[in-house]
C-alpha cells in the first residue's frame, strides 16, 4: 500500500490485496460512483456492488489536529484493528492487509462491506476477507480536524480456491472511526 497526498486528501494506491493493481483517486468526502452488478450461472446468482476507485470518506472533529491524532490508535484498538502502519509526520494511521472471518472486533463484516449474497446471506459474512484501513488526520483549522478513512475489502468463498474479488465498503466504518474519535475527546 503506498500513500500519496493529492490536494491536502489521502488518495491510496493499492496492489497490496491482490497481483492487479487498484488506484484511489483524489479522495472526496462523498461516496464514489457504485455499480450493481449480477452473476448467474445454472441455478444459483449473485449481486454485489462495485465501486471502481477508493476514495477517503470521513468527518470533521471540532478538535485540534494534536489531540484528535493522538486519539487515533485508541480507536482502532476499540474496533479490532490491528495496528500495522503509523505515519507520524502525514499523520496516517492504518493496517494494510487483515485476514479476516465473519467479524471485524465484535461488528459482522457485513456492517461494513458488501461482498454480495449467495443463498440469501450476505457473503461477507462467510467469505476470507483480506481487508486494508487506512485513516488520515489533518488540520482544517487551528481548533478542528479532518479525519478521512479509506477501507479496501476482497474477499473469496472459504470452501473454494481462486481469486479474490472486490467488495465495497457500506460507509460505516469510516463513520465509525469518526463518531469513536469525538466520542473519545467530549
Amino acid at each position: 500500500m503506498r500513500f500519496t497526498l493529492l490536494g491536502g486528501r489521502v488518495a491510496l494506491a493499492a496492489c497490496a490485496l491482490s497481483a492487479s493493481c487498484a488506484s484511489g483517486g483524489g479522495g472526496t468526502t462523498g461516496s464514489p460512483a457504485m455499480e450493481t452488478v449480477r452473476v448467474a450461472s445454472g441455478n444459483s446468482a449473485m449481486t454485489t456492488t462495485v465501486r471502481p476507485t477508493v476514495n477517503a470518506t470521513g468527518a470533521m472533529v471540532a478538535f485540534p489536529l494534536g489531540v484528535t491524532w493522538a486519539a487515533l490508535r485508541t480507536v482502532y484498538d476499540s474496533l479490532g484493528i490491528p495496528v500495522a502502519t503509523v505515519d507520524q509526520g502525514n499523520h496516517v494511521i492504518g493496517n494494510p492487509e487483515m485476514k479476516l472471518r465473519r467479524r471485524l472486533g465484535e461488528v459482522g463484516l457485513s456492517k461494513y462491506i458488501d461482498c454480495g449474497n449467495t443463498q440469501g446471506a450476505p457473503s461477507a459474512e462467510t467469505y476470507e476477507i483480506r481487508m486494508s484501513v487506512f485513516t488520515q488526520a489533518q488540520a482544517a483549522t487551528p481548533t478542528s480536524t479532518s479525519v478521512l478513512t479509506t477501507v479496501e475489502a476482497r474477499g473469496r468463498p472459504i470452501t473454494m480456491s481462486g481469486e479474490y474479488s472486490i467488495c465495497s465498503s457500506t460507509g460505516a466504518l469510516e463513520r465509525r472511526i469518526a463518531e469513536l474519535v469525538r466520542a473519545r475527546l467530549q
